[in-house]
């Protein structure tokens, strides 16, 4: 593994305490989507309450209980600037691509998916395959920083699709057909998340 894919953490400073950010996981990414999408389209309406609300939510899933303490209220645009370098010096495109609908690319992504439950199993398989191409554990792949889970996939990806060519009987693009659902823009009720997800989510957050 690359060491450009090893986590890194942000110790940041606010009022009388120091706050840990993680980089983002390919898991965290698709948490974490559907509200970005949403931060997304209230700049672009103009809706600065809903907008600061969306952001609030984003903050308190990176760094659990923050928002919740007496040093928030010392948040200012000088710790934004600095999550803002963070996080964007991952690589935003490759999550970009490995959420495309491949090798149509003119087929646009859906809005949403058909179905929660559906995107949530889509999003195990697809994790599923990408472990297995990385010889390692779901729960740990899903945890790794999201550019080697994103390479992983798309190696995964033309390996099936060679395979395919030289047996026909792997049919690759069906399989990333999937990576369709693996962007949703609703979010998934807590008392509808399957158990191994929840199990992941609470492993997975930096305290």
């Amino acid at each position: 593994m690359k060491p450009e894919w090893q986590h890194k953490v942000l110790t940041l400073p606010v009022g009388s305490g120091k706050y840990l950010f993680r980089t983002l996981s390919l898991y965290d990414v698709w948490c974490l989507w559907p509200t970005f999408k949403v931060i997304h389209d209230e700049i672009k309406a103009h809706h600065p309450i809903a907008f600061s609300t969306a952001i609030v939510e984003a903050i308190e899933y990176l760094c659990p209980g923050f928002t919740k303490t007496d040093d928030y209220k010392k948040f200012s645009s000088v710790h934004v600037d600095a999550l803002i370098e963070f996080y964007g010096a991952q690589d935003w495109g490759r999550i970009r691509r490995l959420g495309e609908r491949l090798p149509d690319k003119s087929a646009p992504a859906p809005e949403q998916p058909v179905d929660v439950n559906e995107a949530q199993q889509n999003f195990f398989l697809i994790c599923l395959g990408g472990a297995r191409a990385a010889n390692i554990g779901v729960p740990e792949f899903m945890q790794q920083r999201f550019e080697f889970c994103a390479d992983s996939i798309m190696a995964m990806r033309e390996e099936l699709k060679v395979a395919r060519e030289a047996r026909g009987v792997l049919d690759g693009e069906q399989f990333v057909g999937l990576m369709s659902s693996m962007l949703p823009t609703i979010k998934t009720p807590e008392d509808q998340k399957p158990a191994f997800i929840r199990e992941i989510e609470d492993k997975s957050r930096v305290q």
